[in-house]
């Protein structure tokens, strides 16, 4: 595959991702008037404890699917992390059934109440469409996989908004999520039920031996994720408990308007170099020319964000959401630096699974923890909110160019070996 078909698949996903995009964000003054910074701060909970598990609720065996050759050996893949969504996501219920009281208590969500139930239901939900979405980047289906976001962005959008209107509180921003993520599934699922049907779904020893050939993914790659999720979730933890609801709620819309656009592109652009990587090895081509490139692809991609941020950050935010909204401006003009960085390591990480390195995407996985984590225990309500936000920024630059740094090594060691 030549690099303007890259390119052309880029574009596909990420046409239909900027699209799904922008409905959020034109509807986000909507939203902040319909919704209070409370009940984002609340919805950041919710969130922040969702996206520390969903990365592992699959066991990344879905990222396995994308690297054998035989695709009936994709499609038993397919099933094993079906199966083990579904197991995942009832051993999270079970933990809440049992530990209701002290799991909420031990992470300052009390606030979320039986709320907290509907976490199972989004993480296997979310589970199933990330598979499904992998499934489809298999068979370089990117327009599909536009269509798939698209509909996910709508749905998020449309369902916030009615409930809002409804005034259902911070339940209407996670059932818009939800939404989202069922109509995305249903979608991929609709388009690819015949290859899909020709799955055998029932348990076997081939399947065994599979997931066995395959553990390293959830061993070390879907189990350290959780590591990864909670890096990104710790400073809405410590946030919550060390200072008002309303500066949760200001978080809660930076990472809204900020980082989500961009973890969604980014994830647009990482699937199409996943399969890119993954070709290169197969065709026993190098590797890091074409790393070189999509690198300064990327840094150009962030730099415009991050330098309006830097820039204009509270302006913005307080002629697009309100006045009320001027101090997330101010938080992020503080976190805009570590953007860039952060967004081409991040959109580049598969490498490592494709590379099929990911015992060092879960060393970097635990440093980013422990990092964060100390940052957040030492200095969470000993400074002010601005002032940990920039010593979590420093943080995110020395340690997403690490990141880069492995992403590259790993590249280069497997351009040795061919």
């Amino acid at each position: 595959m030549e690099i303007p078909a890259f390119v052309r698949n880029v574009a596909t996903l990420a046409s239909g991702t900027l699209l799904a995009q922008l409905l959020p964000l034109l509807a986000s003054p909507l939203l902040t008037r319909l919704y209070t910074p409370a009940q984002f701060g609340l919805f950041a909970l919710f969130m922040a404890i969702f996206s520390t598990l969903h990365q592992a609720t699959t066991g990344h065996y879905e990222i396995a699917m994308i690297t054998p050759k035989r695709n009936q050996t994709a499609r038993e893949l397919f099933v094993i992390a079906l199966y083990y969504a579904l197991g995942f996501s009832l051993l999270v219920l079970a933990s809440l059934l049992l530990m209701h009281t002290p799991l909420l208590k031990l992470i300052g969500a009390q606030q979320l109440g039986n709320w907290i139930y509907l976490l199972p239901l989004m993480l296997f939900l979310a589970g199933s469409s990330q598979l499904i979405n992998h499934y489809a980047n298999r068979a370089g289906k990117y327009t599909y996989m536009a269509q798939a976001t698209l509909i996910q962005g709508i749905s998020i959008v449309f369902i916030s908004l009615l409930l809002g209107l409804l005034q259902a509180g911070f339940m209407g921003l996670i059932a818009g999520y939800a939404g989202g993520y069922t109509l995305s599934f249903l979608f991929l699922a609709w388009r690819y039920h015949r290859d899909i049907g020709q799955a055998d779904f029932s348990w076997s020893q081939r399947k065994s031996r599979i997931a066995q050939h395959f553990r390293d993914y959830p061993i070390f790659s879907g189990s350290m994720s959780i590591f990864d999720g909670l890096s990104l979730a710790l400073p809405t933890f410590f946030i919550a408990a060390g200072y008002p609801e309303a500066i949760v709620g200001y978080y809660a819309l930076v990472m809204r308007t900020l980082y989500t656009p961009l973890t969604f592109l980014s994830t647009s652009v990482g699937q199409v170099n996943l399969k890119k990587i993954v070709q290169l090895i197969h065709d026993k081509q190098a590797l890091t020319p074409y790393l070189g490139r999509i690198t300064l692809v990327l840094i150009l991609i962030a730099s415009m964000p991050a330098s309006l941020l830097f820039l204009f950050g509270p302006e913005l935010f307080a002629f697009v959401f309100g006045t009320d909204w001027r101090i997330a401006g101010e938080f992020a003009q503080i976190l805009a630096p570590a953007l860039i960085i952060r967004f081409t390591a991040s959109t580049l990480s598969n490498t490592l699974t494709a590379t099929r390195n990911p015992r060092l995407a879960g060393l970097w996985k635990i440093i980013s923890f422990v990092s964060t984590l100390s940052i957040l225990w030492f200095f969470t309500g000993e400074v002010s909110a601005s002032k940990l936000l920039k010593y979590l920024m420093i943080k995110d630059i020395l340690l997403y160019f690490f990141y880069y740094t492995l992403i590259y090594f790993s590249a280069r060691q497997t351009q040795k070996e061919q």
